[in-house]
């Protein structure tokens, strides 16, 4: 009888830890999708941002600029919520790679444009991309940085500027 006894209790405590063992590994488990959902969720509103900014409000041609190095930027205007504005796509690579590191999106708008503070640094910059020459940004109001959802690559291919983002491509 004490055998048969002892022999229930050890029954049960193995069925007891191997339902806690179940239990905490679903919830580990389920924490790691969330975690996963989760980038994947800023990943694609990063995507929507930059394919918005690119194939429909966009209203010009892309400026493309470089240090030769390890700096690009892309520049043009759009036009959202009835109010035209330049924006600007900064990325800084690893040195002698193209991986990607840094993303910064800025966007100069109308106000940024005529006030009398900031005018001239917006249209010096928009003046230099313009040109092709690369000029770091040193004002960050207007600096929005998306680098923790940015895993991509970019490559200079002659005078094209191929941008992979995850599964996406662009070429400027």
């Amino acid at each position: 009888m004490f055998i048969e006894a002892l022999f229930s209790i050890c029954f049960v405590m193995v069925v007891i830890c191997s339902l806690v063992g179940f239990m905490i590994n679903t919830v580990l488990n389920y924490g790691q999708i969330i975690g996963d959902m989760g980038q994947k969720i800023m990943f694609n509103q990063l995507r929507m941002l930059v394919e918005s900014d690119l194939f429909v409000r966009r209203r010009s041609e892309f400026s493309v600029a470089t240090n030769g190095k390890e700096r690009f930027c892309i520049g043009f205007w759009e036009q959202s919520d009835g109010e035209k504005k330049y924006l600007i796509y900064d990325f800084l690579t690893l040195p002698a790679s193209s991986t990607i590191i840094k993303f910064y999106r800025s966007c100069f708008n109308q106000d940024a444009l005529t006030s009398l503070e900031t005018s001239s640094y917006c249209w010096m910059l928009i003046s230099k991309i313009s040109k092709g020459e690369y000029e770091m940004q040193n004002q960050p109001k207007y600096i929005v940085d998306y680098s923790q959802f940015c895993q991509g690559h970019i490559e200079e291919d002659g005078d094209l500027i191929k941008l992979k983002l995850g599964d996406y491509r662009y070429a400027f």
